[in-house]
C-alpha cells in the first residue's frame, strides 16, 4: 500500500485527493476486491485531516461503487463487475449523431454504470472548469469526447491538465497523432461506398453537394475522397455549394448526386421536388449520414451509415475489458430504406 498523502498546496479538494488516492490504489491492485481498506481513525491520523473529511470522501466512493460498508467491520472494496463505471460524454448534447452512440452503449454496459453529459457548447473557461470539476471530484473514470469539427486539437489541449484521473477516449473523430483510444468514423470509406453504388449504372456526372463551408474537418476528408473517386474511375464531376449552382446542373440526365450529410440531402430534396424537379431514373440522391433526419424524407433517401452504433458497441467493449489504448475505425454500411 502506499500512503496517503495530502498535498495542501494543491487546487484539488482534500476529500478529492482522499479519493484519487484511494481509487488509484484499487486500479493497481494494492487493494484488491474483497480486501478491508485502512480505517477513518487510521487515515486521519496518518495524514493530519479531519475524520469527517476522510468519511465524506469514503461515502461519495460508496455512491460512486468503488467501495461498500459493512458495520462495525468498515470499508470493503468492491469487484470490478460490482463497482460499475462512472463515465462522462463530452459533446453536442442534442446532436444528431450523439444519441446512435449513447444507445448503444448505454445498452452494452452493466447496470451498475453511470453517464454524465457535458454540453461541448459552452465557453473555454466554463468548460475547463467542468473537466476541472470532474477530475478533482473523481466523478468520472472515463471521459468520451465528441469534438466538434475542426476543434479536436482544442479539445485535447483543454483536458491535458488533466489526464490523470480519468482515461479518454475520442469518438467519431480525434485529434492527429493522439496516444488516447480512438473510435472513428472512416468517412473516406463512406463517400467511397456512395460513389460505388453506382458503378452498374449509366452515369453521366457526379455531384457533391455540400452548403458547409471548408473547414478542415471530416468533411475534407470526404470531399477528398470524393476527387479520389472521381479521379479513379475516370468520371466526371464537381463540388457544389450553392443550390442555385445545383440547379443548373439538373437538366443533365443520369446524374448522381452525393449529398454530404442527411440535413443537406432534405434540403436538397425538398427543393428539388419544390420546383417539379423529379428524383429517380435520372437523377438520384444517396446521402453520406444516417441522422433521424433521414426518415423525415419522401420518396425515401438511400443512405450511408458512417457506423455511429458501431463506435458505442466498440467503446462500451473497452471500458467493460479495462483496455487503456484501441483504436477502432468502423465499416461504413448502405441503408437503403429509413
Amino acid at each position: 500500500m502506499t500512503e496517503l498523502v495530502i498535498d495542501r498546496e494543491s487546487p484539488q479538494p482534500i476529500k478529492g485527493q482522499i479519493q484519487q488516492w484511494l481509487q488509484n490504489e484499487i486500479i493497481v491492485d494494492h487493494f484488491s476486491a474483497g480486501d478491508r481498506i485502512p480505517s477513518i481513525n487510521y487515515l486521519a491520523k496518518n495524514s493530519g485531516i479531519a475524520r469527517d473529511t476522510v468519511r465524506l470522501a469514503l461515502e461519495d466512493l460508496v455512491q460512486q461503487g468503488w467501495i461498500v460498508p459493512e458495520h462495525g467491520k468498515g470499508y470493503f472494496v468492491k469487484t470490478r463487475e460490482e463497482r460499475g463505471h462512472q463515465i462522462g460524454i463530452l459533446g453536442k448534447i442534442d446532436g444528431v449523431y450523439i444519441r446512435q452512440i449513447y444507445d448503444e452503449l448505454h445498452n452494452s454496459l452493466n447496470d451498475n454504470s453511470n453517464i454524465l453529459f457535458i454540453d461541448s457548447r459552452q465557453s473555454a473557461t466554463a468548460l475547463k472548469n467542468a473537466i476541472q470539476n470532474l477530475a478533482y471530484q473523481h466523478a468520472v473514470d472515463r471521459l468520451l469526447i465528441i469534438p466538434p469539427r475542426g476543434q479536436e486539437d482544442q479539445f485535447s489541449e483543454l483536458i491535458d491538465p488533466f489526464r490523470r484521473y480519468f482515461s479518454v477516449a475520442w469518438m467519431d473523430r480525434a485529434p492527429q497523432n493522439t496516444v488516447d483510444a480512438t473510435f472513428i468514423c472512416d468517412y473516406t470509406a463512406v463517400v467511397k461506398l456512395a460513389f460505388e453504388q453506382f458503378n452498374d449504372q449509366q452515369v453521366d456526372s457526379y455531384v457533391y453537394f455540400s452548403r458547409q463551408a471548408e473547414d478542415k474537418s471530416v468533411f475534407s476528408t470526404m470531399r477528398k475522397s470524393f476527387k479520389q473517386c472521381l479521379k479513379q474511375s475516370a468520371k466526371t464531376g464537381q463540388i457544389v455549394n450553392s443550390i442555385d449552382v445545383m440547379l443548373q446542373l439538373v437538366d443533365k440526365q443520369n446524374l448522381v448526386i452525393i449529398c454530404e450529410t442527411d440535413e443537406e440531402g432534405l434540403y436538397l430534396q425538398s427543393n428539388l421536388l419544390g420546383r417539379g424537379i423529379s428524383i429517380g431514373d435520372e437523377i438520384k440522391l444517396i446521402s453520406c449520414d444516417s441522422s433521424p433526419l433521414a426518415r423525415l424524407a419522401y420518396p425515401p433517401l438511400p443512405s450511408i451509415d458512417p457506423g455511429f452504433k458501431q463506435i458505442g458497441q466498440a467503446v462500451a467493449q473497452w471500458i467493460n475489458s479495462e483496455h487503456q489504448q484501441t483504436h477502432f475505425v468502423t465499416s461504413p454500411v448502405l441503408l437503403e430504406d429509413n
